[in-house]
């Protein structure tokens, strides 16, 4: 198996250390909390679902889509280079994106 779809099957995500300095920042914490909370009430996400809800999130914070993308990115591979966010999300589940979203606000709230 490559390593760079390990992320995939690992109960713990290992964060690359500079893409988590980088990206999990005080100001992710409100974005990420928003997610989860929209993403509670769905089962399966589509990509228009999504972009939608990541446009929701920015325009409520004030945060670019970027830097959230790049967060949720870092918290669901632990690399700031993955494949696109929909296609994790769509293998991951809901449930375990939840997961890794709230493992990551605990790396925050430890680390930052």
């Amino acid at each position: 198996m490559s390593e760079s779809a390990q992320f995939y099957f690992d109960q713990q995500i290992q964060y690359e250390e500079k893409a988590a300095k980088k990206f999990f920042k005080p100001e992710v914490v409100q974005p990420f909390n928003l997610i989860i909370e929209k993403l509670t009430s769905v089962d399966t996400i589509d990509e228009s679902f999504f972009e939608t809800v990541l446009k929701d999130v920015s325009a409520q914070t004030g945060l670019k889509l970027g830097a959230i993308a790049q967060g949720i990115r870092v918290a669901l591979s632990g690399k700031k280079a993955s494949p696109g966010l929909v296609e994790m999300i769509n293998v991951l589940g809901t449930k375990v994106v939840i997961e890794r979203l709230k493992a990551a606000l605990s790396w925050i709230d430890m680390n930052v």
